[in-house]
């Protein structure tokens, strides 16, 4: 999450699921919107899709 100017937040996340985009998206941007984020970019992705790079860390 960071702030892009003073007072609007946004969030981007990559979460790893086991169910359906269509029954989780609305769940996280009204999760996001209760904190406060007013932009959230969301990235879905099946378990398994990076297995072995655990501990990579982006630089």
């Amino acid at each position: 999450m960071w702030s892009v100017t003073s007072g609007g937040h946004n969030l981007t996340a990559h979460l790893v699921v086991a169910m359906s985009e269509a029954d989780l998206l609305p769940q996280v941007q009204q999760l996001a919107e209760g904190y406060g984020i007013e932009h959230s970019t969301v990235q879905l992705e099946p378990p398994g899709l990076h297995a072995g790079q655990e501990g990579h860390l982006h630089p």
